[in-house]
């Protein structure tokens, strides 16, 4: 009995035996299956095409009359919900003791892990769980300048499992301690030295300086300098210049760095003293200053002695009130306004005294003494309250060049001496054999042998720097007698 055969009587009594036609159908299936395999395998093996045929048309047959309805047996499956990466993690805002991290908002993300190290004794430690946010942003309290590296997971609750997303990390150096003490301990003419109190951690501390332009403004800030120390010498500067400096602390650990907060400070170097500070107008009660104006300065102190006695904006003025035949020391000094406070600058120097009373002098004055009369152009000198002796000289010139007036005292006495000095674009400096010193501002009685004739009006138009000029042979004399201490009255 061949396949088909064995197929058509299975076919034929499931048919007619209605009782069993559900356990023959799944008989017939699994029947099917093994008659289809060997269906194929007869067919291939038969001798003629009408064989090849038959089979070919049986097999057709019972997948046709046998195939199953196949249930969908598939699982509802529903996918995981994954956060996307995270994006744009930086600090935002970073002040001392707090540092403020922001991000991009993750796709699908439901909240962020904050993961954070700190410093260790070898480097930076591991990074740990530290909290865990629902915003894009997190504010971090901290240690002053201190290193941290943050990292920001975003994340999400899905099917009963915590999703995650790509990380990224950031590290940070938290502001060093702002800078207090900022101040100005030394200043020279064209160097000025700031100093400052030194901040917790700090490994070095950087220097910003602002060049005065027009008068009250300053240029931009810009990096002069970097030290480890608390002092710092700027050189090369301009002399009543006004500069502006911020200094800030900076910290650098594991390739992280970090400034603090700048203390700021306006520094002026050191004003020029006013030039030929002479005197003007001397009265017997009454004595005239002048000198020369510096255009750094907007006011110009002066003191006497000690004391500050006056503040003017111009470059005169007349001391009232005094002493007649009285020595007085002065000094000018030019000042220049910061931040609303006056800062001087250095002094220049001046001994003057009132007119002498000739009254006075002829009964107050005994023992050895020199007297100058600048309007015969004479020098007398007493000794043993006897003139010793009488020469004519040459005073200073009319002007700001005069022979300071007053009573004086011989201060220096040399012999030679080298004088030194310059005046109006032209400068000196003379060996003469004799000098008799008697003011500070240089002034004194010496021979001058380029001279060849003294007395009556030479000194209005060809007069001296300020001292007497005196003939050799009669300052010789003088000399000898002469003493440090010794009075000269010049009237």
């Amino acid at each position: 009995m061949s396949y088909a055969d064995f197929f058509s009587i299975e076919v034929t009594q499931m048919r007619s035996n209605k009782k069993r036609i559900i356990g023959v159908a799944v008989s017939l299936l699994i029947v099917a299956g093994i008659i289809c395999t060997c269906a194929v395998v007869a067919a291939s093996s038969l001798d003629n095409k009408n064989d090849m045929l038959k089979a070919g048309a049986v097999t057709k047959a019972i997948i046709s009359s046998t195939s199953p309805v196949v249930p969908n047996t598939e699982p509802d499956i529903k996918p995981y919900i994954v956060p996307g990466d995270m994006t744009g993690l930086k600090v935002s805002n970073a002040e001392q003791g707090k540092i403020k991290l922001s991000w991009n908002k993750a796709f699908n993300a439901s909240q962020y892990i904050v993961y954070r190290a700190g410093e260790t004794s070898g480097g930076m430690g591991d990074l740990k769980a530290y909290k865990t946010v629902s915003g894009t942003s997190f504010t971090d309290t901290v240690d002053a300048a201190s290193c941290y590296k943050y990292k920001v997971e975003p994340v999400r609750n899905s099917l009963g499992e915590t999703q995650r997303g790509k990380s990224a990390e950031y590290s940070v150096m938290s502001r060093p301690e702002a800078v207090t003490g900022l101040g100005m301990p030394d200043k020279k003419l064209k160097s000025v030295t700031l100093s400052w109190n030194k901040a917790s951690k700090a490994t070095s501390y950087e220097i910003y300086r602002a060049d005065e332009g027009e008068k009250d403004k300053f240029g931009e800030f810009k990096k002069v300098a970097s030290t480890a120390n608390t002092t710092f010498k700027d050189t090369g500067l301009s002399s009543g210049k006004l500069y502006r400096y911020k200094v800030c602390a900076k910290r650098s650990f594991a390739n992280t760095s970090c400034e603090g907060e700048a203390d700021e400070y306006q520094a002026l170097t050191s004003i020029r003293k006013p030039k030929e500070l002479n005197t003007g107008k001397t009265t017997l009660t009454s004595i005239a200053l002048k000198w020369k104006k510096n255009p750094k300065a907007d006011k110009y102190e002066i003191l006497k002695g000690k004391k500050t006695i006056a503040t003017v904006s111009g470059n005169t003025y007349t001391d009232k009130g005094l002493k007649h035949s009285t020595v007085y020391k002065y000094s000018v000094r030019a000042a220049r306004y910061v931040d609303g406070k006056l800062r001087h600058g250095r002094r220049a120097r001046l001994t003057a005294s009132t007119n002498v009373k000739v009254p006075y002098v002829k009964s107050g004055m005994s023992g050895t003494w020199i007297m100058v009369n600048i309007s015969t152009q004479t020098l007398t000198m007493y000794v043993d309250n006897k003139p010793y002796v009488t020469t004519p000289v040459v005073t200073g010139n009319v002007g700001d060049r005069a022979t300071t007036k007053g009573f004086h005292r011989v201060i220096s006495r040399k012999s030679p001496a080298v004088l030194k000095g310059s005046y109006g674009g032209s400068s000196w400096n003379t060996t003469v054999s004799y000098w008799l010193g008697f003011t500070y501002s240089g002034q004194g009685v010496h021979d001058s042998t380029w001279r060849s004739s003294y007395g009556g009006k030479i000194y209005q138009y060809n007069g001296s720097h300020g001292c007497v000029n005196t003939p050799l042979a009669a300052v010789a004399k003088i000399y000898q007698k002469a003493y440090v201490g010794m009075p000269v009255i010049v009237y």
